[in-house]
């Protein structure tokens, strides 16, 4: 009987232990806006980027870039990321990848690499994503 009763207590304790961690198992780690405007001004993306839905505006002094006419173009505004940048299988991972520049967008790489850690660029990339798509709604 007290084999019996250890057993019981066993399959007990896996079953509240496999709850409990169903349960409380933390989210998928929501991405980290403050973060990310942070990153996004210390890594000098704002050199060249506004984001001023975010109250970050760009420089006087940004460049702006020659397309193939010759024409100067300015850098985007990455308030809301390009419907070409959304429309992609993953968004997060493509601007991760194109901001290393491991993948072009209009058949261009990105003028600057990303000096960053990897996960500040995952989460500034998720909160790029994020952003969009709530100013789609």
């Amino acid at each position: 009987m007290k084999n019996t009763g250890m057993v019981g207590k066993s399959l007990a304790l896996i079953a509240s232990l496999g709850l409990g961690l169903a349960l409380g198992a933390a989210p998928v780690r929501a991405a980290d806006k403050a973060k990310a405007l942070e990153v996004f001004k210390d890594r000098k993306c704002h050199d060249c980027h506004g984001m001023t839905a975010h109250g970050i505006g760009k420089p006087k002094k940004a460049e702006a870039a020659e397309d193939e006419e010759g024409t100067q173009k300015e850098a985007p505004d990455l308030s809301t990321l390009s419907p070409e940048v959304m429309k992609q299988a993953d968004p997060v991972a493509f601007v991760s990848d194109y901001l290393k520049k491991k993948a072009e967008l209009n058949g261009k790489k990105h003028k600057k690499i990303f000096k960053g850690s990897s996960a500040e660029l995952k989460n500034l990339a998720e909160v790029m994503v994020e952003e969009t798509k709530k100013k789609a709604k």
